[in-house]
């Protein structure tokens, strides 16, 4: 049987959802209620749960949409080097920029954890670990990203990135320890 299209306002009302749901957990994780939620999107919280039937299905979206974001940041950075951008300038501007997105995506994934959701084994999950693996092939091929590195170890150094004044003195010692001179 074809799906039913959605009506407008229908994908109008689960994108508010999810942009003001998107950045209220990422602000105050699971305490936020449904109810503030609904309130903040200017919609009935019968709306958000006819869009989401509890706050598990609206984190694991949420978390979605932000790895798809994300995603799609690695890998205009990825095109940047293939196109002959400098690998290190590349990532310090990726990594300086995503500290907003960083802190968003820290955020959603522990609230998932909290509410049982595994966010590491998600087909988004994955297509941002290919998109990692992308970019450090770009800089590989252009000799500029040390060969030993792969996205298991980004991942590692982003779990120690500090969300303060510090990440200038973090950024500079990550690319350090990945990009060659």
């Amino acid at each position: 049987m074809a799906e039913v299209p959605r009506r407008a306002n229908a994908v109008r009302n689960r994108a508010r959802i999810l942009d003001v749901a998107r950045a209220l957990l990422a602000e105050r994780g699971t305490a936020v209620g449904m109810d503030e939620i609904a309130a903040a999107a200017g919609l009935a919280v019968g709306t958000l749960y006819r869009h989401f039937p509890n706050k598990r299905d609206l984190v694991v979206a949420a978390l979605g949409e932000t790895l798809v974001e994300v995603t799609d940041e690695i890998d205009a950075a990825a095109s940047s080097i293939r196109s002959g951008a400098p690998a290190g300038e590349v990532l310090e501007a990726l990594l300086a920029d995503g500290a907003g997105a960083e802190r968003r995506l820290h955020a959603l994934k522990e609230a998932a954890v909290l509410l049982g959701h595994d966010s590491h084994a998600t087909p988004a999950m994955s297509t941002m670990t290919r998109a990692i693996e992308g970019l450090l092939a770009a800089g590989r091929d252009r000799d500029q990203i040390r060969a030993d590195i792969g996205a298991d170890d980004i991942y590692l150094l982003l779990a120690s990135a500090p969300r303060d004044e510090r990440r200038s003195r973090w950024v500079h010692l990550m690319l350090a320890s990945i990009v060659r001179a």
